[in-house]
């Protein structure tokens, strides 16, 4: 190995040093800031594991040194690059550099020889810890900022982490309870799935099946925030009432059918029409299967035949009459043209006629079967009139169906309400709302008016200010005047006197109507959080619907 060689070798130590110098501090810095984090986490969030403060600060400028050396090595210079440099700082007019970009056939000729001498002569003055000293690297003081964070986290006191660890503990509860409620509602649902399998159409069935894998996966993974869980519960919610609204309701067309109790009696048909009246689909379709047996088989008499073509047909008449919305539309039609009813209230009630279009035409093709079985039987025709009869038990059939597949999705949605109670907190939505609005203007104590406590002082309080206290004294006195039937008007404001007769202008009941006029207004001066207006809705929903 020549001299040039050894130069370059311990030149290129140097200047891969000084740069390990260099990145040291701010590698360093890094580190202990790394650090730093590691050990302030655990305080905060007492899921992740504590360690021991010294070891895991030495982990950490340990780790940033390694990495400046990395760098360091990462960047070193090549012989040309390093040849130049010791040129730079030794003074030596580019001979190193030229020496080492110097060509193998170039170097053995005469004039390469006498510049590789030149070179090696220059290179025996040098003295590489002079001219290539390590210096101090700048912003020495970078890694003491990460350094005083960390130290004053190691010495932060028990006092302000405790209550981030109660936070924590209360959140990590609340995640327990929304999982152990999301479970319960998730095996609610398969269970009522499973006990009404054979009952439920495909699109509900896959619905429950839906209600059930969401269920499932809310409880498996609970979201951070309690409002989260509630959205994906009013989502489902939703999901069930939009189903409701395809399949009708069931309820009015029951309410509906109790016209037809006041029908006549004493025939073949009793039983038929008073499930039916009932709202028993599934007792109705097998009082009617039972019918059209006996009609098939001839087991009905002459005055029985009589009496059913009479029932068929009054029943028929009834329920295509109950099946109309034409009527109804007309009476909403000339209310509003008469100022009955808004536009607001018009839109709403006509949405309502237009959910009932479906169940209105199962009552009307059920009561075209009746008709079609009357006709044939005034016909004499038994056959026809039982194949009408079978006909009108499916269209029942598929009608109790229906309702027990909207009793099956009241019972969901009553499984969610509970559920969505449950997470909201240890009290129903009506304590909360207490809660809420106690104190008076709850928006303001929302939005950081906080009122003070002592009711006086600097700051923005609620309510009437106190009245200041004023020279004030009672006395008695005596009235000269007449009672008797009649009335009596006050006069004046002035100092008390001698009171003459008159009569008074003012009228009880009409100070009683006011005040009770007054009392039942509305508070409109407070408002709900929009996260809270969707269960607020619902709760005063069920609060008015009948028992």
């Amino acid at each position: 190995m020549t001299r040039t060689d050894r130069i370059l070798n311990a030149a290129r130590r140097r200047i891969v040093g000084q740069g390990w110098l260099d990145a040291s501090v701010w590698c360093m810095a890094l580190g202990v800031a790394v650090a730093t984090v590691v050990l302030a986490v655990p305080k905060f969030e007492p899921r992740f594991p504590a360690f021991e403060p010294v070891r895991t600060l030495a982990i950490g400028v340990g780790s940033g040194l390694l990495l400046a050396l990395l760098i360091a090595c990462w960047r070193r210079p090549d012989r040309l690059r390093t040849a130049v440099k010791v040129d730079h700082a030794f003074g030596l007019k580019d001979r190193l550099g030229s020496t080492v970009a110097l060509p193998e056939d170039l170097a053995v000729t005469p004039a390469g020889q006498c510049l590789v001498r030149e070179t090696e002569k220059s290179l025996e003055s040098i003295d590489l810890a002079a001219g290539l000293a390590f210096r101090r690297p700048r912003r020495l003081w970078m890694p003491l900022v990460p350094l005083a964070v960390a130290i004053g986290v190691i010495m932060l006191p028990e006092t302000v982490t405790r209550g981030t660890q109660a936070r924590a503990s209360s959140t990590t509860e609340k995640d327990d309870r929304v999982a152990k409620k999301s479970d319960a509602l998730a095996k609610k649902l398969a269970e009522q799935r499973k006990a009404q399998a054979d009952n439920l159409s495909a699109p509900t069935a896959q619905l429950m099946a839906e209600l059930q894998k969401a269920a499932e996966d809310l409880a498996k993974s609970p979201p951070a925030e309690k409002s989260e869980a509630l959205a994906a519960l009013n989502q489902l919610s939703d999901s069930v009432r939009e189903r409701q609204k395809q399949l009708g309701s069931t309820e009015k067309m029951a309410s509906q059918l109790q016209q037809l109790k006041q029908m006549a009696s004493d025939g073949p048909a009793d039983d038929f029409a008073k499930d039916l009246a009932k709202g028993r689909f599934d007792q109705a379709a097998s009082d009617l299967k039972s019918l059209a047996e006996k009609a098939r088989d001839g087991k009905l008499s002459d005055a029985d035949k009589e009496k059913l073509q009479k029932q068929l047909g009054e029943m028929a008449k009834q329920l295509d009459k109950m099946a109309s919305l034409d009527q109804k539309k007309k009476q909403l039609e000339d209310a509003l043209k008469n100022g009955g009813l808004t536009k607001e209230q018009f839109q709403e009630e006509m949405t309502k006629l237009n959910q009932q279009a479906a169940n209105m035409k199962q009552l009307k093709e059920l009561a075209q079967q009746l008709q079609q079985a009357q006709q044939a039987m005034q016909q004499g025709n038994s056959q026809q009139a039982s194949e009408n009869l079978a006909q009108a038990q499916q269209q029942l059939q598929q009608m109790a169906q229906q309702m027990q597949e909207t009793q099956s999705l009241d019972e969901a949605l009553a499984q969610l309400q509970e559920a969505k109670d449950a997470m909201a907190g240890d009290g129903d939505l009506a304590n909360q709302l207490g809660d809420m609005m106690q104190g008076g203007n709850a928006l303001g104590d929302m939005l950081g008016n906080q009122p003070n406590p002592n009711g006086m002082g600097r700051g923005r309080g609620q309510g009437d200010r106190e009245e200041a206290p004023d020279k004030t004294a009672s006395y008695d006195t005596r009235v000269k005047m007449e009672l008797g039937k009649g009335k009596y008007q006050l006069k004046g404001f002035g100092q008390p006197g001698e009171q003459t007769k008159g009569r008074s202008v003012i009228d009880g009941g009409t100070v009683e109507a006011a005040v009770s006029e007054a009392s039942a207004d509305a508070l409109s001066n407070q408002r709900i959080p929009r996260k809270l207006q969707k269960d607020v809705r619902e709760y005063f929903d069920r609060i008015r619907q009948p028992e």
